[in-house]
């Protein structure tokens, strides 16, 4: 377990919120004398506070990251999706080339073989 501030801080809220959820906090203050626990002090609450906008930083700084990968991706999707489009667009015109030959082929055959 870390003994970094924002994480010992960290884990006394999630522990605290299990009890309160559990009905446990309210058994536990009921039962025993809590004088002696020791409350956080200003310092701890200040370098937990300073922890978590230096969390916070690198996480804005993460989500920055992905938004723009994200972009990337999305712009290479497109640019496939249209040069996929583009080249049935060519494989289209190229088939109607080619049709329109064959159909002018078989007509200068025909008109060779009625030649003959």
């Amino acid at each position: 377990m870390s003994s970094h501030p924002l994480t010992k801080l960290w884990l006394t809220f999630i522990g605290y919120a299990t009890l309160v959820r559990n009905g446990e906090a309210e058994i536990i203050a009921s039962t025993h004398d809590l004088s002696a626990i020791r409350g956080l002090e200003d310092e701890e609450i200040r370098d937990a506070v300073e922890e978590l906008k230096r969390s916070t930083s690198v996480i804005e700084k993460q989500s920055e990251a992905l938004r723009l990968q994200q972009n990337a991706m999305s712009s290479l999707i497109k640019n496939k999706s249209r040069s996929n489009q583009a080249r049935a667009q060519s494989e289209k015109s190229q088939l109607r080339i080619w049709n329109t030959e064959k159909i002018h082929t078989s007509a200068s055959v025909s008109s060779s073989q009625q030649g003959f």
